[in-house]
Parts: C-alpha cells; structure tokens; sequence
C-alpha cells in the first residue's frame, strides 16, 4: 500500500514539475529573445538590409503603434517590431490602443493630426497605423494598407519588413518625395481649404510622406522649375500655357518626371467657346488628347438627380491605380465627375490606357455655348462625340537609365476628384482614393531589391486575443488536463482498491 501511495504522489509530482518547467521555459524565453525560423522561405527572418538599416542607427527613433489588439497585423506588427528591437537599442517602441487607451491615443491623435473613426462593431480605426519620428525630425506615417500587398484576395502577401525598414530609411535621412503644383496659370491654390480648393489634398499628401508646394512655371527666366520634383499636378488651370512654359515641362517630363493634369472644360472670355489652355503640347507625348467637348451623361443609374448629365458617376477601368475602386467589394466607392470634357488617343505612338469612363449613353458636346444660350435637355446632335468615352487616362514612356520607371502621365478631364469635398463628403471618397492612387502610382519609388518579398501564405490571421488564447492553453488547459487525468486515474484506484500488482486486497 506505500509503494502505491509513493507511486500516486511520484505521478502528481511529475506533473507538477513538467507545468513548473513550463513557466519557467516560457519566463526565460520571455526575458531572453531569441528566435528559430524553420519555415521553408523565412518568412520571419530579418533580411541582411533591415540589420544594416537597425545596426547602422545612430541616434534615438521613436515608434508608435495605433492598432487596436483586435486588429489582425497587430501580432505581425509587434512580433516584427520586437525582432527589431532586439538588433538595436536605438528603438523606442510604444504601443497605444486607440480601443484600450483612449486618453493616450487622442494624446497622439492630436500630436500628428490622425484622423481616426469607428467600424460598425465599434473598433477605432485611424488612418495611420504606424507613426516613426526622430528628434527634430519630421514625423513619417504607415497605413495599415501599406502593410499588406492584397491585390490577390485569395492569398495574402507580408510587406511590414519592406514597408517599415523604407520608413526607417527615410526617418534617418529626413527625405520626403516633392510634389510641385504649378501655377501661374490659375491653377487651384494648396492654400484653399474650402471644397474647392487643394487644401485637403495637401494635407493628405503630407500625411503620406510627401513635400507639397507650389511652383511657378510661367517666369520666363526658370529654366528648369520643376528640378527636384518627382511629380508635377497641373491642376484647375484657367489661363493658356505659353509655348515656352510647355516646351520646359514637356523636357522634364520626357527626362524622366512624373505628370499629373486635372483639367475641366474653360470657357472664353466671351462665353463663345472652350479657352485652348495649349496642354496638348503636354499630353500628346503620353499619346492623349484632351477634347475641348462638354460631357452629358445619358444613364439615368448614373447621372445625379435635377440635373442634366453634367455631374455623374464615372466607372473605373481595370489599372493599378484603380485596383481599390474596381470589383464586387468596392463597389460602394463612387467617383463623380462634375463639367468633365472627354479624352481620347492622339496616336502618337503611346498606347494610353483608360482609367474612368462614361456609360454608352453619354455623349461628349462640341458646342456647349450655343446649347447654353438656347437652354432645354442636351440633345446629341452632328459633331458630338458618342460614348462610352475616357475620361481619365494613363501612359508610361520606356523607362530611362537608373529610374524607378519610365516618364508617366495621368489625364483628368475635370479637377472635381482632387478638390477638397472628395475628402470632407464620405460619400464622394470614391475621388480622394482615385487621386491618390493616382499620385502614388506616379511618384511610385524603386522597391527595395535588398529586401525581398516574402511568399504569399494563406492561413488564419491570428490576432492578440488568439494569440492569447494560445497561451493559456499551453501554458494552463493543458498541463491543466494531464493533472486532472492524473488525479482521475489516482481516485480510480483508491476507490477500486487495487495494488500495484492488480490484485484487489480486501
């Protein structure tokens, strides 16, 4: 009867030590970071680039992170940042949930100007996920899109490593990509707040790690103003180019820059015709044409109501810069043109392709003045140009030695998606990602060759609550387990009174 007593309590004792060991295992590897990367791709391993990045920091980086615990990056994020920080002291990282922490994050919301809202189950969103700064250095922001290359809905492919160690790059180096607005043509002002005006747009760009600001290309005496701009936005012009002025963007556009024109029909000084703005010396190096014609819309799904046509909803052709518009998923995303005139192919050469479109009951007007004075419903009438017709374009020239890409170009045949009520109405947010899909896609940077793609994986997105979960059951459930069915089996036996040769004794 000892030795099956001494038997029972050496069985207990087992599995109390192996939980003990458990802890223990679990606490040492929580002060001592060190990980084993035994998937077939490494996909957690840190590329050579990013320890260079991480080994190479030489003063203090802040990060913080706005992700709530319930966001599925949220453990990719932390698990990457604490690999990080493991190869540098030089990484201050701080984690504020805007869910769990509201006082800290309105703190932060207010430091950087994050715009922040809630999902319909009441989760914080932001619409930056990752803030990295240095001290007297301008502050760099990650969305969450950025972390994620989705573009293939079945399979999702990790783009954190690439994504933070560029922003790191860029903290260090305290560079951000020029966007130049021209002026000097009456163009649209960065200064206007208001919903007709460039103010949101440039707040938006600087949130995105651009430099906005406004250039004169008009002074007869710059040579070169567009030097150092990785994009050129001639947006809203009302006053013709000189022949000089385009011949000098056109130079800097073929040597490499990216063009960006948002141009709405112009009326004359005599409300007779359209005003010849001379961008067509621009664009027909990208191979497209801007036609001086009015656009009606003619689908009733499509036009807005108490109108005629002239304010519509634009549908996006499939393009990268139109990847977050297209498809079943996006389709709450509307994008309304409003006095938009039609484009079409020079035939230059250049192959553009098309970006938005009319329906085929749309129609573009030749003679918008004489319908004006003559009032009524538009009617398509000889010289009209028939639907479906482009209304936005984009063209890449071959690429030029040591660039990123070729020169690039988009055509917009109205200013409508760039002004400000694309980003103040939610409704019209169809525009403000338009426009800036359209930005990045010509601002677009050379990857970062050092750092290669990770395979695209598919799988369950674990997210701090499972990863939680997961905890506890190997660390409690199930040693937790193993106890009870020990303790089960010792009162099975002490009830059965059987010894430890299986004979019962009486």
């Amino acid at each position: 009867m000892r030795k099956q007593r001494l038997a029972q309590w050496l069985d207990v004792a087992g599995v109390a030590g192996a939980m003990l060991l458990a802890v223990l295992v679990n606490v040492f590897a929580a002060r001592h970071y060190k990980r084993w990367d035994f998937t077939t791709h490494g996909l957690y391993t840190l590329s050579q680039a990013t320890l260079d990045s991480l080994h190479g920091l030489g003063e203090r980086v802040e990060v913080d992170v706005l992700l709530s615990s319930n966001d599925p990056l949220a453990s990719s994020v932390k698990f990457l940042l604490t690999a990080y920080q493991a190869e540098t002291s030089h990484l201050e990282v701080r984690y504020v949930d805007p869910d769990r922490h509201p006082a800290d994050f309105l703190a932060l919301q207010q430091k950087y100007g994050i715009e922040a809202g809630k999902t319909d189950d009441g989760v914080v969103i932001t619409d930056a996920a990752i803030v990295m700064s240095r001290a007297q250095g301008k502050p760099f922001f990650l969305s969450a899109a950025e972390l994620i290359d989705d573009r293939d809905e079945s399979r999702a492919r990790s783009k954190v490593e690439q994504a933070f160690t560029l922003t790191l790059r860029k903290v260090m180096n305290d560079s951000r990509t020029r966007i130049c607005f021209t002026t000097g043509h009456g163009e649209k002002r960065l200064e206007d707040g208001g919903p007709r005006g460039l103010g949101e747009l440039g707040a938006r760009l600087k949130k995105n790690n651009y430099d906005p600001e406004e250039v004169d290309t008009s002074l007869p005496n710059e040579k070169n103003p567009l030097d150092g701009c990785r994009v050129a936005m001639i947006v809203g012009p009302t006053q013709p180019f000189a022949s000089g002025d385009s011949v000098r963007i056109r130079a800097w556009f073929e040597g490499g820059g990216s063009l960006f024109v948002l141009s709405s029909p112009v009326p004359d000084s005599d409300n007779r015709r359209m005003l010849a703005l001379g961008l067509d010396a621009l664009t027909n190096a990208a191979g497209i044409a801007m036609d001086e014609t009015f656009v009606f819309e003619g689908e009733a799904a499509r036009k807005l109501p108490g109108g005629f046509g002239e304010q519509f909803l634009a549908e996006p052709k499939v393009h990268e810069i139109t990847q977050g518009l297209v498809g079943e998923r996006n389709r709450d995303l509307k994008i309304l043109m409003t006095a938009s005139r039609s484009l079409s192919r020079s035939g230059s050469g250049v192959a553009p392709a098309e970006l938005l479109a009319t329906s085929k009951e749309a129609f573009g007007m030749a003679d918008f003045f004489a319908w004006a004075d003559k009032g009524g419903p538009p009617v398509r009438a000889r010289g009209d140009r028939s639907g479906p017709l482009a209304l936005a374009m984009a063209a890449e020239l071959p690429k030029k030695p040591g660039g990123a890409h070729g020169p690039r170009m988009v055509v917009v045949g109205t200013t409508s998606v760039a002004l400000g009520q694309a980003w103040q109405e939610r409704v019209l947010r169809g525009g403000a990602i338009f426009t800036e899909s359209a930005i990045s896609w010509l601002a677009a940077e050379a990857p970062i060759v050092d750092i290669p793609d990770k395979p695209a994986v598919s799988g369950a997105r674990i997210n701090e609550a499972s990863l939680g979960e997961l905890l506890r059951y190997v660390v409690f459930y199930v040693p937790g387990a193993f106890l009870l069915l020990g303790t089960a089996v010792y009162l099975r036996r002490r009830v059965s009174g059987s010894g430890p040769d299986g004979d019962e004794r009486g």
